[in-house]
């Protein structure tokens, strides 16, 4: 096995036990990339889940041109994994807000891992299943404002609380 950046094993280490770390870490493809490059592209084919190991990544949504900023991604956080899961086109736009080291695992290295190492697999989806778990809790968060009330304008998310909780839209 070739010898895999420390760095690398380290910010997967945050996420997994030190055994799969070095597992993972070995059959991800690392590439850098300068400031204002796009990492992923929206409309763009899901092929990948990726760790970000250096840097900070701006997360954009909305047609070209048009963009809007709705997001950081920092340091040791996993990304792409709704379109590693469903291989849907990527719903947003990831740049580069600084000089990064990404890691990518393709979806077919992970199926082969599925059949191969199903013990460092399962621990891989454990940890993405933590991470879209985050991801709704954070959704949720921001839909709702500090009163817990609904915001005003939500549409048919309004109506389903009001229904659901007894709260007005």
């Amino acid at each position: 096995m070739d010898t895999v950046d420390p760095a690398v094993v380290a910010a997967l280490a945050r996420h997994v036990n030190p055994a799969s770390a070095a597992f993972l870490a070995a059959r991800m493809l690392s590439r850098r990339q300068a400031a204002g490059e796009v990492v992923i592209a929206a409309g763009g084919p899901a092929h990948g889940l990726f760790l970000l190991v250096e840097g900070e990544l701006d997360v954009f949504v909305g047609p070209d041109g048009g963009q809007i900023r709705v997001g950081t991604i920092h340091r040791g956080t996993f990304f792409g994994e709704a379109g590693f899961f469903d291989r849907r086109a990527s719903s947003a736009t990831i740049r580069a807000a600084s000089n990064v080291q990404v890691m990518e695992l393709d979806i077919l290295d992970f199926e082969d891992m599925l059949e191969r190492e199903p013990r460092h697999a399962a621990v891989l989806l454990r940890v993405l299943t933590q991470v879209l778990g985050q991801r709704v809790s954070d959704t949720n968060h921001h839909i709702l404002d500090e009163s817990g009330a609904v915001p005003a304008g939500s549409g048919v998310l309004g109506r389903l609380w009001g229904r659901l909780f007894g709260g007005q839209a």
